[in-house]
């Protein structure tokens, strides 16, 4: 800040002023990134136990004693172990890694927003209060539960698909096709509302009759997968359309001859994103926004707005591809409709998730990086 005072000097012969302007400091903590160290993905999932990493920045120029920096969240689901960090000094245009402990309910949602708070002290008597948004586990089925209770999964065919813990892509637990014959299939299904284009991702390992016994993966009538023989683990990503979808995996074999483990294998299924209404009554009266994202692709930096007025808190947090969030801003519904500027220039080349949280809604759309 520069500060403009006026120096007056006065004698008996005669009276002087002069500007001088003085550089004064101040210091701004913001919230850099949070990370979430759970031992496993770095997506906080129901159950877990893990450390959150909020990285602090201190964007002034002034130096900060004695931090001391004290979270909290309204919401049940979350349990905050550790509440506490501290750190000595936080000098000026510096960062500082304040570790927490939490534990999140198994009975949490998928793709919840909390919303956490970071009150700041010091020993210079500078406070400030961060509202800091994380996103819980992404729509995800990893079979960890080991039963297919989780979602409303339904069976075709002549046998029934299984959890089983010899073949697993991560965990401890994966999908197995049923025990058929010869002219036989079994499917795994799911009825699924897709509110916005979104995608589905999977992994899927075969072991089958190359050329003659098949897994197959169908989104309503469309084959998307048709593959046979010895397949390791292998990533699937397929667009999927707003709406109202089948997706079925199946694994079916010809007329005669049985090779390999004579199976497929699913695991760690990412479901295309859904909408949240909080309340069925405030569902028909909230605004129908859209979320622009500009440019699309992007490089260094993306300009975000909502093209409706609501005046509400809103939380806008990115996820990378892998599930782990990489951005998380609370923000005034009014500012949003302005747009905000997000810098992409530590990010990787990849596909990024944006979701913007309202009490009624989630806005869900995809970012490019390049």
């Amino acid at each position: 800040y520069q500060a403009e005072f006026i120096l007056s000097l006065a004698t008996s012969e005669d009276n002087w002023s002069r500007p001088i302007t003085l550089e004064a400091y101040n210091a701004e903590i913001e919230a850099a990134s949070l990370l979430v160290d759970d031992g496993d993905n770095g997506i906080l999932d129901p159950g877990d136990e893990a450390e959150l990493i909020i990285i602090l920045h201190n964007a002034g120029g002034a130096s900060l004693h004695e931090v001391q920096a004290v979270l909290s969240c309204d919401n049940p689901d979350l349990i905050i172990t550790q509440s506490n960090a501290s750190s000595d000094l936080l000098a000026g245009n510096s960062s500082w890694e304040a570790v927490f402990n939490v534990e999140l309910s198994e009975n949490a949602l998928p793709m919840e927003v909390l919303e956490l708070v970071l009150e700041i002290t010091t020993l210079e008597d500078y406070e400030v209060s961060l509202t800091i948004p994380l996103m819980t586990s992404l729509i995800l089925e990893n079979f960890e539960t080991a039963n297919f209770q989780l979602f409303e999964w339904g069976f075709e065919g002549q046998e029934d698909w299984f959890i089983t813990d010899e073949v697993v892509y991560e965990g401890n637990y994966s999908a197995r096709s049923g025990v058929i014959g010869d002219d036989f299939f079994s499917a795994l299904v799911l009825d699924y509302q897709v509110p916005y284009d979104d995608s589905i991702s999977f992994y899927y390992k075969v072991s089958s009759e190359a050329n003659y016994d098949f897994f197959k993966f169908y989104v309503n009538n469309q084959v998307l997968v048709n593959i046979a023989g010895e397949h390791d683990w292998t990533a699937g990503k397929f667009p999927v359309q707003a709406g109202e979808h089948v997706f079925k995996w199946i694994y079916e074999k010809d007329y005669s001859v049985s090779n390999g483990s004579d199976c497929v294998w699913l695991d760690y299924i990412i479901f295309p994103a859904r909408t949240v209404v909080t309340d069925i009554s405030e569902a028909p009266t909230a605004p129908k926004l859209n979320m622009n994202i500009n440019p699309n692709p992007a490089s260094n930096k993306v300009w975000i707005t909502l093209d409706a007025p609501i005046s509400e808190k809103l939380q806008l947090i990115v996820i990378d591809q892998f599930g782990k969030q990489v951005y998380g801003k609370s923000v005034l519904g009014d500012e949003l409709k302005q747009g905000l500027n997000i810098n992409l220039s530590n990010w990787s080349s990849g596909v990024y998730t944006i979701v913007v949280n309202t009490k009624t809604q989630k806005l869900v759309k995809q970012l490019i990086r390049f």
